[in-house]
C-alpha cells in the first residue's frame, strides 16, 4: 500500500499501515525548523545540526572546522539547494554581512548614511 510521508510528502510503500508515517529513517528523525536559529535541523553523523551544514559536510567528507561556515547566497535560510550554499571563512562571512548591513543603513549604534 502506498502512503505519503508526513514530513516530505513523498509516496512510499508502507509495510505496516498503522504505524508507518515516514518514507525513511532520515525523514523520521529530521527535526523541524529550529525556532532559535530558523534553520532546518537534521540528524547527521551522530548529532543534530543545521541541514545546510550537513549538506556541505557530506560533500566534503569531513566535519566543518570552527573557522568555516556556510553562506546562503540568496539570503533564504530555508533554501538548502547546493547551488545556494557557499563554504566561507567565518571572519569573511561576518565581514560580508557587516558590509551589506552598512550599505543598507541598518547598523545599530553606529552612524547611518544620510
Amino acid at each position: 500500500m502506498l502512503k505519503n510521508c508526513e514530513r516530505c510528502g513523498k509516496p512510499y510503500k508502507a509495510w505496516d499501515t498503522k504505524k508507518a508515517k515516514y518514507c525513511s529513517r532520515s525523514c523520521q528523525v529530521r527535526r523541524p525548523i529550529s525556532k532559535v536559529t530558523r534553520y532546518r535541523q537534521v540528524f547527521h553523523d551522530g548529532r543534530y545540526i543545521a541541514e545546510h551544514r550537513a549538506i556541505i559536510e557530506k560533500e566534503l567528507g569531513r566535519r566543518l572546522t570552527r573557522r568555516e561556515t556556510v553562506h546562503h547566497v540568496n539570503g533564504n535560510k530555508l533554501d538548502n539547494s547546493r547551488e545556494n550554499l557557499q563554504l566561507i571563512d567565518r571572519a569573511d562571512h561576518a565581514r560580508m554581512h557587516y558590509l551589506e548591513q552598512r550599505a543598507r543603513g541598518q547598523m545599530q549604534g553606529g552612524r547611518k548614511k544620510a
